[in-house]
């Protein structure tokens, strides 16, 4: 149903209409959502793509579309890849005057990590987004990117530090 949605989006509003980016990145997290990672990661490539030359390097979607694209390479295994959208990410959030946007990148970075199995830099990464005041580090005790780091006593002191509830047995 979404694939036909998204092909009359393009034949109604055209490829790059906001209305038909919208499809394509529900389209990609359908996709994500089934364990669909290498259609997923074609699917965040189109979107990121776009974005670049409608919105431009700097805009806050250009950088979430990046930062989706690299947690989705990193379940593919492709964290060298993953790994540059991140770097260029935390580039162009870093001249953003929102440290919220720095914020996000980090955390981004860190579920990227995580996935990847790098669990000291995934940690690292999501320190420096708490001390950044990350909206999302509120989720990070249940967020399925970071299961990896659940039981480990660092990633438990981090919830700590940042007053979240920590979850509770038997659940995600």
């Amino acid at each position: 149903m979404q694939r036909s949605t998204l092909g009359t989006g393009r034949r109604v509003f055209g490829p790059e209409h906001p209305q038909t980016r919208s499809f394509l990145v529900e389209f990609a997290d359908t996709l994500t959502g089934e364990n669909r990672y290498s259609d997923a990661a074609t699917v965040r490539a189109e979107v990121l793509t776009i974005y670049r030359r409608v919105s431009g390097p700097q805009h806050p979607d250009t950088l979430i579309a990046m930062e989706a694209l690299g947690i989705t390479l990193s379940h593919e295994k492709q964290f060298a890849k993953a790994e540059s959208l991140f770097q260029e990410a935390l580039q162009t959030a870093q001249r953003s005057s929102d440290k919220g946007v720095l914020a996000t990148a980090w955390y981004s970075f860190a579920c990227g990590a995580a996935v990847a199995g790098r669990r000291d830099r995934a940690l690292e990464y999501l320190r420096k987004a708490a001390d950044l005041g990350s909206p999302d580090v509120a989720n990070m005790a249940s967020h399925e990117d970071l299961k990896s780091l659940r039981g480990e006593p660092r990633f438990t002191a981090l919830i700590a530090h940042a007053n979240i509830p920590a979850p509770v047995h038997g659940t995600n």
